[in-house]
């Protein structure tokens, strides 16, 4: 239909569901919506926060006070000393405890602390876990003597070495500071000394009486057996000193007597061989020791069921000096059997075992 006018009529607008709004005014909702999220996310947020900023502000004011300071490990010094020199004292907060600075306190007083470790341990104590350093030798300087640890840090400083402290020899002490590691002319003779102690130490040979590195590839130790004998064992340089040592330990107890004293040349020792070499120093024999060098036939010399069994050689008189101990058999090419089978040369190398 028209107007009057003669035109068209605007169409009728369709009409309004309920809960409909105009695009803007939906426009305007959500943002409204939007920022209510955010001002309650900000309130929880600050909420979160404020709890704990008053947590922290709690423990590190109220809670956690330190009631007591322990001390662990076998050491020289009394815990009280130890407790008093770290510096931390009991009422303090746990967490603001300054345990690095501690450790560096400890062992800067105490030179034969060898660790440090102090750690909090909750809910109000501090732990000390101390060991002490073992001295491995005493070394000359300055008309006195340092004893060093096996790493070279200087334990202490005195007139004369403790009795049963290996002396070592070859070292060019340049200073020393208690509790430092000892400074050297060559620093790299300090690392050598440090292999060759550690070595020592970790085979557990002893008694050890000198240590001596002035020649880097003919080191030398010196060990002392229940006689009172040393043997000097020439190490050559420090490659497998660890191996060289071990292998002149199990030598010394298994293979050689109490009284045995000379020289034992571990230089050929590798990853691969075994190869050694013994030089026994002779030694004056008694009449009651010495072997007999009248006729057999008299019946005061060796024989051969006197000196092991059937079918074996008497021991000739120059025989070497550690088959003269007794327990061994010739075998009349040289070589020597002792009681567990096990078969030795003139010069005291082991050959073999005669039971494998």
């Amino acid at each position: 239909c028209s107007t009057e006018n003669g035109e068209n009529p605007p169409p009728a607008r369709p009409p309004r569901r309920r809960g409909h709004l105009p695009g803007s005014q939906r426009r305007r909702a959500y943002n409204r919506m939007r920022r209510q999220k955010r001002r309650k996310l900000l309130f929880y947020i600050a909420a979160f926060l404020a709890v704990i900023v008053v947590a922290v502000v709690l423990c590190l004011t109220v809670l956690f006070r330190i009631t007591a300071i322990d001390v662990e490990g076998d050491t020289r010094y009394s815990a009280d000393d130890l407790i008093a020199a770290c510096g931390i004292e009991p009422g303090e907060n746990l967490f603001l405890a300054d345990t690095k600075g501690a450790e560096a306190a400890l062992a800067e007083k105490y030179p034969y602390l060898a660790t440090v470790e102090v750690h909090r341990s909750l809910p109000a104590r501090i732990e000390i876990s101390v060991t002490d350093a073992v001295v491995s030798c005493a070394a000359a300087w300055n008309n006195q003597y340092l004893l060093l640890d096996k790493t070279g840090k200087v334990l202490e400083i005195t007139g004369t070495p403790p009795d049963g402290t290996p002396v070592c020899t070859g070292l060019s002490v340049k200073s020393a500071q208690l509790g430092q590691k000892v400074e050297l002319d060559d620093p790299e003779q300090l690392s050598l000394y440090a292999e060759v102690a550690g070595a020592v130490s970790e085979s557990g040979l002893e008694p050890v009486t000198s240590i001596d590195v002035s020649d880097a590839f003919n080191l030398k130790v010196v060990c002392q057996n229940e006689a009172g004998n040393r043997m000097t064992l020439e190490l050559g340089n420090e490659n497998y000193l660890s191996k060289k040592l071990r292998f002149a330990k199990a030598t010394l107890e298994q293979k050689l007597s109490d009284s045995a004293a000379g020289t034992f040349d571990l230089s050929l020792v590798t990853q691969e061989k075994s190869l050694t070499f013994f030089s026994l120093d002779p030694v004056e024999s008694t009449p009651e020791e010495s072997p007999s060098s009248e006729d057999p036939d008299s019946g005061t010399g060796t024989s051969s069921e006197e000196s092991g069994g059937e079918g074996t050689a008497s021991i000739p008189e120059d025989a070497p000096y550690f088959v003269q101990n007794g327990g061994y058999t010739y075998n009349g090419d040289g070589t020597y059997t002792d009681a567990d089978g096990n078969v030795f040369d003139s010069s005291g190398n082991w050959l073999y075992n005669e039971n494998y």
